[in-house]
């Protein structure tokens, strides 16, 4: 996880997080974060999942991936905390620079 440590949020700090957090991202009634990207075509929306795929392999930090004909949707948390981490944010933001 590129340096941080898995340890669930505080209240506050997510509340702090979620101000700066960038669109498509929003939090879930389940307190994930998750996103829905759209393409133009599958082929484009299964090599987004592949970029995504490499970049949670680059954080050892892997999110829920769905992959419809022209949508990606990311789900993002900590599987272990059954929460939220910074490392969640460090790769939504890292997620969100691949667009």
């Amino acid at each position: 996880m590129r340096g941080s440590t898995l340890v669930k949020i505080s209240p506050e700090e997510l509340a702090s997080r979620l101000k700066t957090l960038l669109e498509p991202w929003t939090l879930s009634e389940k307190q994930h974060l998750v996103a829905c990207f759209s393409f133009a075509n599958f082929a484009q929306g299964l090599a987004f999942v592949n970029l995504v795929g490499a970049l949670a392999e680059e954080f050892n930090h892997h999110p829920d991936i769905s992959l419809s004909f022209r949508e990606v949707r990311l789900d993002l948390y900590s599987h272990k905390l059954d929460g939220l981490c910074l490392a969640d944010f460090e790769l939504a933001e890292a997620i969100g620079a691949l667009r």
